[in-house]
């Protein structure tokens, strides 16, 4: 895909050398995701929902966090689906690495619970740098230009939710006070 066609807002598709269903997998396609849409409509920016159906996969639904505070969304997610999303996570790349060192992940947190539930989280760390090619302006990395990131987080991958309304609540939090909790008024349908 040509660099113009990402600052335009198409999203990209990349090769992962995990399979695309693993956990690991799933990380890298979720940042891939956050990448393919601009700040402007993006799902981690997002306060309402109302930008959660963009770019979704066709085999799995992702939810974004955000980045700090509180944050209510309402969406609709089509029935059968399974739903991947993290708890907190951080992306860092080799400039950051080479400057301040592989961040202290040793600090982060993160709770999930679905329909008043406590689920338990899955620690993904992936260090090798994963190249990654967003729209311009996305929230990742603000470029349309490849860019190779390391990711790190506490995830869930959820199995489909029955028909009908859900809650899911995302807390997480960590380094430099980073705190955060998203509610999520889900409804199943379609």
């Amino acid at each position: 895909m040509s660099l113009l066609s990402r600052m335009m807002g198409t999203p990209e598709t990349i090769e992962i050398p995990y399979p695309p269903q693993s956990l690991e997998g799933l990380a890298v396609r979720w940042l891939q995701w956050a990448a393919s849409i601009h700040a402007n409509r993006s799902a981690i920016d997002d306060t309402t929902g109302q930008f959660a159906h963009l770019n979704q996969p066709e085999d799995v639904w992702f939810l974004a966090g955000c980045f700090g505070g509180r944050v209510s969304r309402t969406c609709t997610i089509p029935p059968n689906t399974k739903i991947f999303l993290p708890a907190v996570n951080e992306w860092f790349d080799v400039a950051y690495q080479d400057i301040y060192g592989t961040p202290d992940v040793s600090k982060l947190y993160g709770s999930l619970s679905v329909d008043g539930i406590a689920v338990e989280l899955d620690e993904i760390f992936i260090q090798n740098f994963i190249p990654i090619k967003g729209v311009w302006g996305n929230p990742v990395n603000e470029s349309a230009r490849e860019h190779p990131f390391a990711i790190y987080g506490l995830w869930k991958l959820l199995e489909p939710l029955a028909r009908g309304e859900h809650e899911i609540i995302i807390r997480g939090g960590g380094n430099d006070n980073f705190e955060m909790m998203i509610e999520y008024q889900i409804t199943v349908a379609g």
